[in-house]
């Protein structure tokens, strides 16, 4: 999400496909892309890869996140509107889980001795 170059508009309240919107995103900064999400007043966001930092910015502006989702719209929100976005064929490989309380921890304030020699840790 946070190199995103556009991301489709989706009314909930419409079934027509025609009704999507295409939002160009190219060359945007992460704080752009908060920017335009919340001036369109965006409540929900399905999207692949992101990072946890825009990701907390993103839920801190109401947006509910559903990351690490992949494959055809269609599907994705034929899934959503069940209920069914934790189908393991919609997750991104390897982040089956990732933020949702599954067994995911983040680690933070990880320290490494770069520069030294074994005898000076």
């Amino acid at each position: 999400m946070d190199t995103a170059r556009r991301i489709m508009i989706v009314d909930q309240d419409s079934n027509n496909p025609g009704d999507r919107q295409m939002i160009d995103l190219s060359g945007r900064h992460p704080h752009e892309i908060i920017k335009t999400l919340e001036m369109m007043n965006i409540d929900i966001l399905i999207c692949g890869a992101i990072s946890a930092q825009l990701e907390t910015q993103l839920r801190g502006i109401n947006i509910k996140v559903y990351p690490w989702i992949r494959g055809n719209v269609e599907l994705i929100l034929g899934a959503y509107s069940r209920g069914a976005l934790d189908n393991e064929e919609l997750q991104l490989p390897g982040c089956r889980g990732r933020g949702r309380g599954r067994g995911f921890k983040r680690r933070h304030g990880m320290q490494r001795n770069f520069g030294k020699f074994k005898d000076e840790r």
